[in-house]
């Protein structure tokens, strides 16, 4: 990752126009669960420009943080919208959410919304350890 210091000295970008394309390619669809696809026009532009192209593995981390952060938000929408299958129950910490896996129930996403109105990723538990938290 690049940090602030490092920042200024990189060389700028040849193009910014379509360096600013690139991250909203790969992150939207990250988030939305699919691979990026970048035009050609991107691709060249990551051969020549190197400040774009250190940037790369940024904007992907991103997109899957973009991309988990939504399916904790879909598991608390579709609970509040009356999905039975989430199950939901109030702990010390927060609210626990809990969506079973359709091939194996026993198993899936726990989702925290915690004391400090923050909600967490999802993260794979077993239906048991769901239950057994306080």
């Amino acid at each position: 990752m690049i940090s602030r210091n490092n920042l200024s000295r990189l060389p700028k970008c040849p193009d910014p126009k379509i360096g600013a394309k690139i991250p909203i390619t790969i992150g939207l669809a990250l988030a939305d669960g699919k691979s990026p696809s970048l035009s050609l026009a991107m691709q060249n532009h990551l051969e020549i420009c190197e400040s774009c192209r250190q940037n790369v593995p940024l904007w992907y981390e991103k997109g899957n943080i973009a991309r988990r952060s939504a399916k904790s938000y879909s598991i608390v929408n579709r609970w509040e919208r009356g999905d039975e299958r989430i199950l939901r129950k109030p702990i010390k910490d927060g609210i626990a959410y809990f969506e079973p896996n359709l091939d194996y129930p026993k198993k899936g996403l726990f989702v925290l919304w915690d004391t400090d109105n923050y909600i967490d990723d999802p993260e794979e538990m077993s239906l048991e350890s769901f239950q057994n938290l306080e």
